[in-house]
């Protein structure tokens, strides 16, 4: 992963990776500022760098007026929204995101998914995103990994699996049950 080897290298790799698991895993009696200030301490960011950059990625979802807000009291997709700052706040290569708009009002999706793609391509990283949601997939990926019980059934450019079906949704069906 990332050219290195992950029986020997898991701390090269966890210091350039970040992650969205399906618990956001945020301090809900700290406001989000304080949050991130507390994980940006966790990666030995400096202070200036530290403020520097939870300044960038909370205006960036746009969360910056709502900074010294304690977050037990915000909505599901503003902590999804805060989740992911924490999970790029030290600039990983690599980010790992689980379901990220699970949970989510349509509107909200849309608006986190469309902040993801933003977030990605002006920081560089590469996003391996987990969902179920086909039509995200679709238009969050440049590539997609179809897996059915730990098999990869298809990978390619949503592109050409669409090509197999209407949607990627078809497509997906098809190679399930060309798989069954």
């Amino acid at each position: 992963m990332l050219g290195y080897d992950t029986r020997t290298d898991a701390a090269a790799i966890r210091e350039r990776t970040g992650a969205l698991l399906e618990h956001c895993g945020l301090y809900e009696r700290l406001s989000a500022e304080d949050n991130l200030d507390l994980y940006g301490r966790f990666w030995r960011l400096g202070r200036e760098a530290r403020q520097a950059r939870i300044k960038e990625l909370l205006t960036h979802l746009d969360l910056w007026d709502r900074r010294r807000e304690v977050v037990a009291g915000w909505s599901r997709g503003m902590k999804q929204k805060l989740a992911i700052a924490r999970g790029l706040l030290h600039r990983p290569e690599l980010v790992f995101l689980d379901e990220p708009t699970a949970g989510l009002d349509p509107i909200a999706a849309r608006a986190l998914c469309d902040d993801l793609s933003r977030l990605s391509t002006s920081e560089g990283v590469t996003v391996f995103l987990t969902t179920h949601n086909l039509a995200e997939a679709q238009r969050l990926c440049a590539l997609v990994g179809v897996v059915q019980n730990g098999r990869l059934l298809a990978v390619g450019p949503p592109r050409e699996l669409v090509e197999r079906g209407d949607s990627l949704e078809d497509a997906f069906h098809s190679l399930m049950e060309v798989h069954a």
